[in-house]
């Protein structure tokens, strides 16, 4: 974040303003901020706020602004998707694109070129993302074998929410548009010029716009929203290499940043404003989309999480919300509870039920409790374990955590976990955050296996050692020689990455686990042999 040299200022402005200047200076002498505290006064009147807010964009009345269109490059990014929390985020994707916008008319257009880059080597990927109001469609290859078409109001609305965060002229007009209200949120000076912050409001969270009040330059702005596995995160987007453009100013340089770790950045190119943009740009081909109002509100406060998962090619895994469950019989007392992209062990124990996963959101949790209530009356869920820390696997803990249930994790993120257990979680309040309890966590150890016992049927848990996460844990039935593992091989799916696939095989030999049967988190059920092919291992 920013670095700032002197207190923030919220009330007794002028006071505080004309005393924090001199505490600035690093030579003793005070430096001029070239602007008098009085102007800044001023801005508490709330049309003076909006007048300062559309002049860091245009000298001119934004809704002059029709069209425009540029050239872009750049990165995304998955913090959630690290080796290890608080490490890198996973570096997903490259693209190249060209964005055009008929601002009118609210509809948008971008034709993306992309190269994954977190899966090994994968083909190139050409699609466009067409926009008309809160409908959406895909065309082009977008997906890891997923169709193009109609987006699902979720998907559309994260989309739409993410384009108004990185282009500002788009989300303040919108919000002159809709009467929302924008107000002095405070100021600070850093490096010897004065900055001030304006509140905008917002049905997610206040969005804070920080301008350099000498040249009325937006430097970024930022705000909060939901995350399904670590909840309240802020997000800043930072603008840099303003151009004038037609009389309206657009950044060049722009970056995305999820509690201060970049997800998304991008660099502009042959920026243009008011152009003229043929309308069949912006066709929606086939039958209009269904709108769901409550599916797009619900994305906008977990925008990143479905735009993160499409940047991995996965957009099915963000949109929707999955609450059907399935069955599929391993052995006796092991049933795989299907969904459409994750799955869910559940294994009877003399004293009790088991989970091995409690994948994505509160309300794949929610419905995993449901079927357990009904199926087997009575019965507590003893333990939850977590294969790894990746947000679609561990999103849905807390509400297990919360019922009193011991949560299973690798001692490598025992402490990832307490933290997120107790984070706050305003934008999404979830069961945690109503009634909060303190965790109960049991730990398998990064280099030897944890035994539960039980008369009828033990568990075995072992560390997998991998390039993916580094706390995996693979849950190991020794009586029925079963093997439920994540991610790293998916039958009948061919591997996400080869090296993963061998990097399991590697590891039950290792270890000498007898195995039978392999259920995955992703897909169904497969053989050792099946493994060993997968893998590359002669038979």
């Amino acid at each position: 974040m920013r670095h700032i040299c002197a207190h923030f200022v919220r009330s007794s402005f002028l006071l505080s303003l004309s005393a924090a200047i001199p505490a600035c200076s690093s030579n003793g002498a005070a430096p001029d901020p070239g602007v008098p505290a009085a102007s800044v006064e001023a801005l508490r009147d709330s049309a003076a706020a909006w007048r300062l807010l559309e002049s860091t964009l245009t000298d001119r009345p934004l809704a002059a602004l029709t069209s425009f269109r540029y050239e872009t490059k750049g990165s995304r990014y998955f913090p959630t998707e690290a080796l290890l929390p608080n490490q890198r985020p996973l570096h997903v994707n490259d693209f190249t694109a060209t964005g055009q916008w008929d601002v009118t008319g609210d509809r948008s257009r971008l034709d993306v070129s992309r190269q994954l880059t977190a899966l090994g080597a994968m083909p190139p990927q050409a699609f466009s993302l067409i926009l008309v109001g809160p409908l959406g469609r895909i065309t082009g290859d977008e997906g890891v074998g997923q169709p193009p078409g109609n987006l699902p109001s979720d998907g559309s609305a994260a989309a739409r929410r993410e384009q108004r965060l990185l282009h500002p002229h788009l989300l303040v007009r919108d919000a002159r548009r809709e009467g929302k209200t924008v107000k002095l949120r405070g100021a600070s000076i850093e490096h010897g010029e004065v900055f001030v912050d304006l509140a905008l409001d917002d049905a997610v969270h206040p969005i804070s716009f920080h301008i350099r009040l000498r040249d009325h330059e937006l430097v970024s702005l930022s705000t909060k929203e939901n995350n399904h596995l670590t909840r309240d995160i802020g997000l800043e987007i930072t603008f840099a290499g303003w151009k004038t453009v037609g009389g309206f100013r657009i950044p060049a340089e722009v970056r995305m940043l999820e509690d201060g770790a970049v997800v998304h950045q991008e660099k502009r190119t042959k920026l243009e404003a008011n152009v003229a943009l043929p309308g069949s740009l912006f066709d929606l081909p086939g039958d209009p989309p269904a709108y769901d109002a409550a599916a797009a509100e619900r994305a906008v406060r977990s925008h990143q999480t479905h735009q993160q998962y499409a940047s991995f090619g996965f957009r099915n895994e963000g949109d929707g919300v999955q609450e059907e469950i399935g069955e599929v019989a391993v052995a006796p007392g092991a049933t795989l509870l299907t969904g459409n992209t994750h799955n869910t062990m559940l294994i009877e124990r003399a004293n009790g039920l088991v989970l091995g996963e409690a994948p994505l959101y509160e309300q794949r949790s929610e419905a995993l409790l449901r079927y357990v209530r009904t199926k087997h009356p009575g019965k507590p869920i003893t333990h939850v374990i977590a294969t790894h820390w990746h947000e679609d696997h561990a999103g849905g803990l807390r509400r297990f955590a919360a019922l009193g249930a011991t949560i299973v994790v690798s001692e490598t993120t025992r402490d990832f976990f307490e933290r997120i257990f107790a984070a706050p979680s305003t934008i999404v309040p979830d069961v945690m955050s109503s009634a909060p309890v303190k965790a109960k966590f049991l730990t398998v150890p990064s280099n030897a296996p944890l035994t539960l016992p039980d008369a009828v049927r033990p568990l075995v848990l072992y560390p997998i050692a991998n390039t993916h996460a580094a706390d995996m844990i693979a849950v190991h039935l020794p009586r029925e020689r079963v093997l439920f593992e994540a991610d790293l091989f998916s039958p009948p799916y061919p591997p996400y990455k080869n090296t993963w696939t061998r990097e399991l095989y590697d590891a039950i030999a290792a270890q000498h686990i007898d195995v039978g049967t392999i259920a995955g988190v992703h897909g169904r059920t497969g053989s050792f042999e099946d493994l060993k092919a997968a893998a590359g291992v002669p038979r």
